[in-house]
């Protein structure tokens, strides 16, 4: 079968040739028979919806090329525009349906192959009358694309509905007035909320009356009397805990080689007596500073003096160095002098810890305990406090706080405030 007329034109460029001067009628026999050898040509489909005038067969054809080339954007766009003009289908008017003997395996092939075999010609799609050439529309042409899309430019018209018959003039024809659309009202948003909490409402009102319900059911059971009991005198618990025994947690550490059962001796005493109460003059005693000056307590008679015995190795001794530190930049301007007496050690421990610590106020070296024995210590730190006069004002046993320090300090300085007469 030939496919190419006497001018070279194969019949599918033919049937765009007629479609460009508007002459689909012409146009439908040669796609006709060119969609015979070539079912899964895409373009002869998309030609082919150009020739129809039916708004379903063009439908159908842009069914076809979608399945042929499912990509084809154009294709797509169009069948949504024709699906929107089209009206509900009409039972009785058959869809349009391709000529039989296509298969699967016909679709498999390239959508834009154009063979040049040709076609038996077939009447199959000149479902119509023939029309006249001249009254076919101009179809404007759009050779940018493989087939033109240029069609979209233009909405096809549906065919007209068949003519009615005219009424005889005797029977005038009945008007027939549409009935008035029911306008819908809307429902408020408070709507559902008021419903859902009335209904909330009722529902516990339901319940709490079945409750009182069931229970005006229920038989009343009268309280047996119960004999008098004797009840025993109780006495009242304590309102308050005892303190419980702990022992306090010791704040001094034992000399080696000295049994700390013997204390220092506890009370007042007033005279000119030495002694190690509180009242008694504190006994004098000499030492070498680590720096190899002679130090005796007497020769700061007439200054309130805060005598520390103590040792490195110490944890509280060394805790408490650094609170006389503090003391003694508070008050050394008053006039308050710190002996730190150093207790069974050799000079040059002293001297280390004084330069590590940066310790201002004199260490004495007692490595003999020459001065710790005549105070009878058996346990470091101990502290004494003596006032202008030589006499002890106070003295602890045990590592003493910053606060401690600082009020036994001001009591032999006399800064302590007097009561009012």
């Amino acid at each position: 079968m030939a496919s190419v007329n006497d001018s070279g034109m194969s019949l599918l460029e033919q049937a765009e040739e007629l479609l460009r001067a508007g002459k689909r009628q012409a146009a439908l026999p040669l796609l006709a028979e060119y969609l015979q050898g070539h079912p899964n040509s895409a373009r002869c489909w998309w030609l082919l919806s150009l020739a129809v005038t039916d708004l379903r067969q063009q439908i159908d054809c842009m069914e076809r090329v979608l399945v042929i080339d499912p990509n084809y954007t154009p294709a797509r766009t169009r069948l949504e525009k024709l699906e929107r003009m089209l009206e509900p289908r009409p039972p009785t008017v058959p869809p349009f349906m391709p000529e039989p003997g296509f298969s699967r395996e016909d679709f498999e092939t390239d959508p834009f192959e154009i063979d040049a075999e040709p076609a038996a010609p077939s009447s199959t799609f000149l479902a119509e009358e023939e029309e006249e050439e001249e009254a076919e529309p101009v179809y404007r042409w759009d050779s940018s694309t493989p087939w033109s899309s240029a069609y979209l430019d233009e909405e096809p018209q549906s065919q007209p509905p068949p003519a009615q018959p005219a009424e005889p003039p005797s029977q005038p024809r009945p008007t027939t007035q549409p009935a008035p659309r029911r306008a819908t009202q809307k429902t408020p948003a408070w709507f559902l909320p008021v419903m859902g909490g009335l209904l909330l409402v009722c529902l516990m009102v339901a319940c709490i009356g079945g409750v009182l319900v069931w229970r005006s059911f229920q038989p009343v059971t009268a309280a047996t009397p119960q004999s008098p009991l004797s009840v025993p005198t109780r006495t009242l618990e304590p309102t308050w805990t005892p303190p419980p025994t702990i022992t306090p947690r010791p704040t001094f550490t034992p000399i080696p080689g000295l049994t700390p059962s013997s204390a220092l001796p506890i009370g007042t005493q007033q005279g000119n007596q030495e002694g190690l109460l509180v009242g008694n003059l504190a006994p004098d005693f000499t030492l070498w500073d680590v720096d190899g000056r002679k130090v005796s307590l007497s020769s700061y008679h007439g200054q309130p003096v805060v005598l520390f015995f103590w040792a490195t190795w110490c944890p509280y001794c060394r805790a408490q160095i650094e609170s006389l530190k503090g003391l003694h930049d508070t008050y050394k301007d008053a006039g308050l002098i710190i002996l730190a007496v150093d207790v069974d050690e050799n000079v040059d421990t002293g001297r280390a810890f004084r330069a590590k610590h940066e310790i201002k106020f004199p260490i004495l070296d007692d490595w003999a305990l020459t001065a710790f024995s005549l105070y009878k210590g058996r346990v470091v730190p101990v502290t004494y406090f003596i006032d202008q006069g030589g006499r002890i004002n106070h003295f602890a046993v045990g590592q003493m706080d910053i606060s401690s320090l600082n009020l036994q300090a001001r009591a032999i300085l006399n800064l302590l405030p007097t009561a009012v007469p």
